[in-house]
């Protein structure tokens, strides 16, 4: 028998057989994933606006039903002869791609974003409507303040907006599609680096079937890498940790487009790394990889953290976000419990985390976060009873629904083959296609009637606001809305034209309105918001100096005091007239208060001082200064 040295055959040894070539990174999971989403969502944006039909109507609605359903088919075909780990990330880009094109057919006749330019869908709106003109970090409305919301995703829309010489408010909805495609791109490529591909896809489907929200797709964008990224960071991943670079750019970029995340998963984390820690056998340098995360974190996120700390340290600030209840409070504790495919999911995740939590890498880290943020939501819970304030827990539970379904979907492509082995039986590829197949259709479907109008989905809702909502010159998109239902106009083209009939185009002074709105469409300077909301805005103290102003009767000291209170002039007011002599503006006050109505007279307005526009539609009166 002849030797062998070194690993090299002796001379009179046949050669052993080459191993098998590594594929090309050319058909790796992440570059098919990347490429299949960058070719197909152009395609996929474009198409339903090409299209000659409504998006309201069924017609439409088919488009991208027949396309999931088809996709789905073919996805059987291939992977019942062949399932190569690129084809899961070619699967992951398409997918992200039809979200885009689900998105625009049901949005075809409206350019609004989902719920329209009500509550949160407008403050965000507003914000990409100020960043459409400036750069820095600011305040949607009130000048000179920096911005407390994270900027990233209005911040994109802004500037996009300006670079393309549209109104903001006009592709705000068309970006809520593509971040939610996009969600499940960046889900898909943070998972394949710490799990096989189908692994990986199918955890990505599940998070993102959790919490589906074109209307919140910064936060879900955000939510579905914040799983995999804590585990990648302050974990013990077999693949091995991110790099710090990479991992710090991930998490600056979380931090600027939803820093609530990490509130809602400080304690799930902290209880990883102190787990890690203790297991490290180089303690100093897993720290000394964390304080790298950091920085590179800080560095990346300073344009608005620096502002931001300058600001509470400086000017004082005050939690108002926090004081408006919802029934998300009291509602969705076991989600696990619940008779739908998540909850089944959801259930067997529960049940793999406490399982495997000292056999698997991932599961420990995923009881950590989910026990974390249940306890976050129970502390606040308490927290409300004392002081009004709600800590936003009841979003902490979309972190803990993300991360029982990641469980889920992770618990199953670890037991089942188990399982098969144990019984010395090899699944049928048909079935593991079938599986793969019925989970993708199912996803396609359930996600697009959720948000079709008409048809009472869990968000069909914010569809039908989306079309209820008027332009700014008071026409509607679509004559398919029953008058009664449509969104009452506040008339944005007319008050902009009666203040610029006096002041001229591209005014920067500051106005009091009525309806945020017309922060949404004009950049706008603001004195007040209508909600008592925002941390460095001082509501309260401005609203005292509004009170002032209301019971200041003589005309000459309203003039005089309404351009020097003490945050600054008002010089454009835009109220509701209630009667002829009457007008009024409204706030809502927080959770723990009735809504306030001030009053102000007709005769505080002399025209020696004003100028007034009272022909406005739906009573809507304009006093501007001269």
């Amino acid at each position: 028998m002849s030797t062998i040295s070194a690993g090299v055959p002796a001379a009179d040894t046949e050669a052993s057989p080459a191993p098998p070539k590594r594929p090309s990174w050319l058909l790796s999971p992440a570059v098919m994933a990347v490429a299949a989403w960058a070719i197909a969502t152009p395609l996929a944006f474009a198409v339903p606006r090409m299209l000659a039909f409504n998006g309201a109507g069924q017609r439409s609605w088919a488009g991208p039903i027949a396309a999931i359903l088809a996709a789905a088919v073919v996805l059987f075909v291939i992977v019942r002869r062949t399932a190569p780990g690129w084809l899961a990330g070619l699967t992951a880009g398409l997918l992200a791609a039809w979200v885009v094109l689900m998105h625009g057919t049901i949005t075809r006749g409206t350019p609004f974003p989902m719920f329209g330019l009500l509550g949160d869908s407008g403050r965000i709106t507003a914000m990409a409507t100020r960043y459409s003109v400036e750069v820095a970090s600011s305040d949607a409305w009130i000048k000179g303040l920096p911005g407390e919301y994270p900027p990233l995703f209005p911040w994109l829309i802004g500037r996009t907006a300006s670079l393309l010489d549209v109104p903001a408010w006009s592709i705000v909805g068309a970006a809520e599609g593509l971040a939610t495609g996009g969600a499940i791109v960046a889900a898909f490529l943070m998972w394949q680096r710490l799990v096989p591909a189908w692994a990986a896809l199918l955890t990505s489907l599940a998070t993102f079937m959790t919490f589906a929200n074109f209307a919140k797709s910064y936060e879900l964008i955000t939510l579905l890498v914040l799983i995999p990224w804590t585990l990648a960071v302050f974990g013990r991943p077999d693949r091995g940790r991110l790099h710090w670079i990479p991992a710090g750019i991930v998490g600056g970029l979380i931090f600027l487009t939803y820093y609530g995340w990490f509130v809602f998963a400080l304690i799930g984390a902290v209880a990883l790394l102190v787990a890690t820690w203790r297991q490290e056998a180089a303690k100093r340098a897993f720290l000394l990889y964390l304080a790298k995360v950091a920085a590179v974190a800080l560095v990346l996120s300073s344009w608005f953290i620096v502002p931001y700390f300058y600001a509470r340290f400086t000017m004082g600030s005050e939690m108002l976000g926090d004081l408006y209840g919802s029934p998300e409070l009291f509602t969705g504790f076991f989600p696990f419990l619940e008779l739908s495919v998540i909850g089944a999911v959801q259930l067997i995740g529960l049940v793999g985390m406490l399982w495997l939590r000292n056999d698997v890498w991932w599961a420990k880290g995923l009881l950590y976060l989910t026990a974390g943020a249940y306890i976050y939501r129970v502390f606040y819970l308490l927290f409300f009873v004392a002081t009004w304030h709600t800590g936003l827990g009841p979003y902490a539970a979309r972190l803990s629904n993300a991360a029982l379904a990641a469980a889920g979907a992770l618990t199953l492509f670890h037991v089942v083959p188990r399982l098969f082995n144990a019984m010395a039986w090899k699944a049928p590829r048909d079935a593991l296609a079938l599986g793969l197949t019925v989970a993708v259709s199912w996803a396609g479907l359930t996600f697009t009637l959720a948000w079709i109008p008409g048809l009472e989905g869990r968000w069909a809702n914010y569809t039908e606001r989306a079309y209820r909502e008027p332009l700014p010159d008071g026409r509607y998109n679509t004559d398919s809305i029953a008058e009664e239902e449509r969104t009452e106009y506040f008339p944005v083209t007319p008050i902009q034209q009666a203040v610029e009939s006096v002041y001229g185009p591209g005014t920067q002074r500051v106005s009091l309105s009525i309806d945020e709105r017309l922060y949404a469409y004009l950049p706008w300077h603001g004195y007040l918001n209508n909600d008592r909301n925002g941390s460095f805005v001082q509501w309260d103290k401005r609203y005292a100096e509004l009170q002032k102003l209301a019971a200041t009767t003589d005309p000459t000291a309203f003039a005089r005091r309404s351009a020097n209170t003490a945050y600054g002039p008002i010089d454009i007011f835009v109220l509701r007239e209630k009667t002829p002599d009457r007008w009024s503006w409204t706030a809502a006050s927080g959770f723990n208060q009735s809504d306030v109505d001030l009053d102000f007279s007709r005769a505080q307005f002399d025209p020696a001082h004003w100028v007034i526009f009272d022909s406005l539609p739906e009573n809507v009166v304009v006093a501007v200064r001269r």
